[in-house]
């Protein structure tokens, strides 16, 4: 559950609490979508003291919607608030892609910062096989 009163996920609050639990040098995988704020400085500290991993797990869905001929109602899974959507509304289309294409950026710019190296999955990739490659790399580098 999100700090406050906000519903969702807190990832900043599950890497402070990971950065006050783990007392030994260890590696730490954190598997996310990543759409949450005030996890860069939690990452950042985690990373200074613990091998950390970031694994961004997308949605295809997320940046382009079905094109159903109709008018949903949806609730946001994280908020709680509902909304009507128009999948094939160019408007709607266009702002999630942007909304997409910014919060890639902005975990980008957070593993940059704290010089933590990342994987990405979507519904297509083995993750099994993502991380035996990804670690394989790492090793051979």
């Amino acid at each position: 559950k999100g700090r406050g009163s906000l519903p969702g996920s807190d990832l900043g609050g599950a890497l402070e609490a990971a950065v006050a639990h783990l007392k030994r040098r260890s590696l730490v995988i954190v598997v996310s979508d990543f759409k949450a704020t005030g996890f860069a400085v939690p990452l950042a500290l985690l990373a200074r003291r613990h091998d950390a991993v970031a694994v961004l797990v997308r949605d295809p869905l997320d940046a382009k919607p079905p094109q159903v001929p109709f008018v949903l109602r949806a609730m946001d899974a994280e908020t709680g608030v509902p909304r009507l959507v128009a999948p094939r509304s160019r408007q709607y289309a266009d702002a999630l892609a942007v909304e997409s294409r910014n919060t890639r950026l902005e975990w980008l710019s957070a593993l940059a910062a704290a010089r933590v190296p990342s994987i990405e999955l979507d519904a297509g990739t083995d993750p099994a096989r993502a991380l035996m490659d990804f670690f394989r790399r790492r090793r051979g580098a």
